[in-house]
């Protein structure tokens, strides 16, 4: 009797101990759910709170007696400097997009559905503008073809004329395109890889000729492809910084943009209210222009071309004019790309790049000395690699356990979590910026954080969390829930299943992730522009700082160790990736 009753005890002391175990992992749980939420609410919409408060006053945060006031959005709304430059970024944002879409397009269907030589090296090639960062290439594009540029005086000395304004509204709206016509290469790839051919072959056998199946078959079916990567490149032409910054600037032409940075930076006395009301108005503008997305395509099944039916994808045969789309693809390369980037590399190895002068008479490394010699552009180099190694672990790390509590977890507020940390998406980085800068006028000790690097991975989380979940998102649709379950039945909690099952499964996206965070980091300016502080500088914006200050040699010696930094990276990135593949771990 003593035996059982003894036994009865210890089951009920186990039953005890194991529900205040899973209390307590429960609670843990919960502690989670609700600290990661806290996180992306605070570092999402915090600094949005200053931005909105200035907007409504008539004197900076700093400063003391303010009012509440409307002037600001009515002065914004009768300025004929805004309106101006309002008209100026439409006009700029359509001719760009329509650069954007042409070229895209077209580079993707002669580099997924004809046959055309070399196809790899072109495409390789078009799609380095998503590896450098936006002023480098215009830099590039200066250097080469900018009124003192090295093709420009080629042709002027001996032809003795000038055949392109590149700092015209048309030369900006043509490198806006060239640089955003990979997003648009990318997007029409994918679609034509998924077109069905049967169409094309139905069409084939009445007769048709390749051109004519081409114009009505093969690009209305990239309908969908076009519009959406339009949207996308019409909202980042409008966003765009760093052309009408270097280009239009020079030739008296003001965008939204620079205005904005001006108003904020460039001049004595800023005017933050106005510079506060002009930057959510924008915001506003963009945010609906990302949700009229959703919708502009319509019903889409009458773009379904993929069935149940299996077929065969085949080449359109060029015949002999293979080699002259080989010849214009390629030269689109050549022109537009290679070059710029060719004679920004060349121009950070002599003291002047001129066709007058042989370049071997002038080949230098001044300017590499002056940055190895320079404490702050040291600094600059050293911030952004430990920005892009460090921060894009913490970017990619916390997305890893946001995206885990959107889609693997029963926390309530799930679907309302995944909303907001996708809102940056809709920010551009110079409105978001402005923000964070705000938040370190008003908020107090945030400001001590002005001239330290964890401002900007507090800024860059937030940017770059929509990015990070969006590479992650894909792997964990395809982990099967049954894990789940299972290590639940087992007894583990929410966060227990996560770190030992799920976290491990995830190491190829988030590798992946890891990889484009790096880069965008990297290669970020726009955001960067207004947290940037002595002691906690970064390349981007010293190549900016440079240029402004008109030593172009500097500007070429930082944009080449910039882009050498990312190539290396992603050498090593493709190194490691091929090595884990073969040894199974990716």
């Amino acid at each position: 009797m003593s035996e059982t009753l003894a036994f009865n005890s210890n089951a009920e002391n186990l039953s005890a101990g194991l529900n205040r175990h899973g209390t307590l992992r429960s609670r843990r749980t919960k502690m989670i759910y609700w600290l990661v939420a806290a996180i992306v609410l605070l570092i999402v919409g915090g600094p949005f709170i200053p931005l909105i408060y200035q907007s409504f006053t008539d004197k900076p945060l700093y400063d003391v007696g303010e009012q509440f006031t409307l002037a600001n959005y009515y002065n914004v709304l009768t300025s004929d400097e805004f309106r101006g430059a309002a008209l100026n970024s439409l006009i700029f944002a359509v001719l760009s997009t329509i650069v954007s879409q042409v070229v895209g397009a077209l580079q993707a269907i002669c580099l997924a559905r004809t046959n055309m030589p070399f196809k790899g090296l072109i495409a390789a090639t078009v799609l380095t503008p998503l590896f450098l960062s936006p002023p480098v290439l215009v830099f590039g594009w200066e250097v080469v073809y900018g009124p003192a540029g090295y093709a420009t005086a080629l042709f002027r000395n001996t032809l003795g004329l000038e055949p392109w304004v590149l700092e015209s509204m048309l030369g900006m709206a043509l490198v806006g395109g060239v640089m955003h016509a990979p997003i648009t290469f990318l997007f029409c790839r994918g679609a034509v890889a998924l077109a069905d051919p049967s169409m094309e072959e139905a069409a084939r056998s009445c007769g048709a000729s390749p051109m004519r199946i081409m114009w009505r078959i093969t690009i209305p079916l990239l309908l969908p492809a076009i519009t959406f990567s339009g949207m996308i490149n019409f909202t980042n032409s409008l966003e765009s910084l760093s052309v009408p910054l270097i280009l239009g600037e020079p030739a008296g032409i003001q965008l939204l943009m620079p205005l904005l940075y001006k108003m904020v930076y460039g001049q004595v006395g800023a005017d933050y209210g106005i510079a506060a009301s002009a930057a959510l108005m924008f915001l506003t503008i963009v945010a609906l222009l990302l949700y009229l997305q959703t919708y502009v395509i319509g019903d889409t099944n009458r773009y379904t071309s993929v069935t149940g039916k299996a077929s065969r994808q085949g080449l359109f045969d060029l015949g002999r004019f293979r080699w002259v789309v080989f010849l214009v693809v390629g030269g689109y390369g050549l022109i537009f790309l290679a070059i710029p980037m060719l004679g920004i590399f060349v121009r950070a190895f002599v003291t002047v790049l001129t066709p007058l002068i042989p370049v071997w008479e002038v080949l230098s490394l001044e300017n590499f000395e002056f940055v190895a010699g320079s404490e702050r552009f040291r600094r600059a180099v050293t911030n952004s690699v430990v920005l892009a190694s460090g921060g894009g672990l913490i970017v990619v790390g916390f997305a890893a356990v946001t995206a885990l509590i959107c889609y693997r977890s029963d926390f309530r507020y799930r679907r309302l979590l995944e909303y907001l940390a996708m809102v940056p998406r809709a920010v551009p980085g110079m409105i978001g910026g402005i923000a964070f800068l705000y938040t370190i006028l008003l908020v107090p000790g945030v400001g001590a954080l002005r001239s330290t690097l964890v401002i900007f991975i507090i800024a860059y989380t937030a940017k770059f969390l929509p990015t990070a979940l969006g590479t992650i998102f894909p792997n964990i649709t395809k982990i099967g829930k049954d894990l789940d379950r299972s290590s639940r039945i087992m007894g583990a909690d929410w966060w227990t299943t996560a770190r030992c099952i799920l976290f491990p499964l995830m190491i190829p996206a988030l590798f992946s992730a890891y990889v484009l965070v790096y880069v965008q980091i990297i290669r970020e300016y726009s955001m960067a522009l207004f947290l940037v502080a002595p002691g906690a500088e970064v390349m981007s914006i010293s190549i900016l700082q440079a240029w402004i200050q008109g030593d172009v040699g500097l500007v070429a010696a930082m944009s080449t160790i910039q882009t050498a930094i990312i190539a290396l990276f992603l050498l090593a990135a493709t190194l490691i990736s091929r090595i884990a593949f073969k040894a199974g771990a990716l």
